[in-house]
Parts: C-alpha cells; structure tokens; sequence
C-alpha cells in the first residue's frame, strides 16, 4: 500500500508561460526603454563575434556608459568598459563554446556608495568591475547618471530581456524535485519525499528576492501501525 498525503505551504499562481524575449530592434541604432537601475539586462547571442551595449538617460541623448564586448572567438575574450581604462580580458572561461548560443547578464550594482559593473556569460561571471578612480581614471562618474533606454549592437540577430528573477534548484537528499531547475518567482516547486510505504507531497514557492518559502528536507522515522511496520518520511522546516 501506497499512502499519498500533500500539504501546501503557499499557494501562488502557475508560472509564467512568456519568456520575455524581444528581438533586437533594426536597424541596431534604435533606442529602447530599459531600466537598468532595477533589472538586470540579458542579451542572447548565437555565434557573435563582439556584443555592444550603450546606455542612455531618459531622454536618451546623454550616453552615461557603454559595454563593448570583444574578440568572443579569441582566447581570452576582451571587455571595454566606456570611461573605465583600456580593454580588459575576461575573468573567466564561459561554460558553453562560443560558436553557439550564449546568455550574457549586464548588471549595474549599488552596494552603499560603492557601484559595480558586472557581467555573467550563461552564469559564469567575466567581468566584475567596481568604478572607482583608482580602477577607472576620473572620468568613470558618468556612470552615475540613472539608465532608462538603451542600444544594443551585435553582428548576429540577437534577443533581449529583462533578467528574470528565480530561485535557485532545490536539492533535497531523499526526495524528487519537480521542476529539478531554477523556478521563477511566484511559481511552486513539488518535493516529493519518498519510502517504500509512503510518498509526502509538499509545495514551496520561490518568492520575491529570489527566495523559497522554506526549505525542505526529508528524515527517516520509525512507526508501528497494527502489525504493519510503516517508516514515515517526515517533512521539518529549518
């Protein structure tokens, strides 16, 4: 006998069924909304040689910055950074070659006074830049003014997006994980704990701040029902 028990911790709606991709606007020089102060900037790439991102206020006549990225195909790839030195090469490999499909993450970060410009290849960091005149000159506070649209100029047909925000995998000893990678927010994940007698079922939402509602995990525990040995899978909360 199979007992099947489910408890629900936080309901929340199904995930969103749009990835939010936008084809790059032609011709390349065309402007868009884009608030980079709050969201991260994606851009997917197929087979591109060189990246170019110029970043621009409200009005979109005032360039605060530009991102070139450069020599993709070359070991190491190079990083131009408007107002911030020369070219520099990557901090890292890429995980996934360069001929195919890429994911590159522009990041602006504000930490106290201190702003950082970051930039991930499918998740792997590459440049992590923190403006400052000792790093950059003392031209670097264009950067300081508010982003609101911005270019993007690749050789290859490309697609952007605002970062989606998600929860990293649930990994729980013992139990199958449904969906096994990262969930968006305020979608659910299933963690079904499993026994030879019994399968416990619960759901955990990834919320806002890239956060699950708990964390899960599954424990062995003894119990003697009549003259049937049961071995309960027991959810705790930590």
């Amino acid at each position: 006998m199979v007992i099947f028990l489910t408890a629900l911790l936080l309901f929340a709606g199904a995930a969103a069924t749009d990835d939010g991709w936008n084809p790059v606007p032609q011709p390349q020089d065309t402007k868009v909304d884009f608030d980079w102060e709050s969201k991260a900037l994606q851009i997917k790439t197929n087979n591109a040689d060189e990246v170019k991102v110029y970043f621009y206020d409200n009005g979109g006549t005032t360039n605060l910055g530009r991102i070139f990225l450069k020599d993709l195909h070359k070991n190491p790839p190079q990083v131009n950074i408007y107002n911030c030195g020369s070219n520099r090469d990557f901090l890292n490999d890429c995980n996934s070659p360069m001929a195919g499909e890429l994911v590159w993450t522009f990041s602006k970060k504000l930490e106290g006074p201190v702003q950082r410009i970051a930039v991930q290849c499918d998740e792997v960091t590459v440049v992590d830049i923190t403006l400052s005149d000792t790093e950059c000159g003392k031209f670097w506070r264009s950067w300081n003014g508010v982003v609101s649209r911005i270019m993007i100029s690749t050789a290859n047909a490309a697609s952007y997006r605002s970062k989606q925000e998600q929860c990293k995998a649930l990994i729980v000893e013992n139990a199958l994980v449904s969906p096994s990678g990262p969930v968006q927010v305020n979608s659910v994940a299933k963690v079904t704990c499993m026994s030879d007698h019994l399968h416990y079922v619960i759901s955990v939402t990834c919320e806002a701040g890239e956060t699950w509602s708990a964390t899960p995990t599954c424990q062995n525990m003894g119990m003697i029902v009549s003259s049937f040995y049961f071995r309960e899978l027991a959810i705790v909360y930590h």
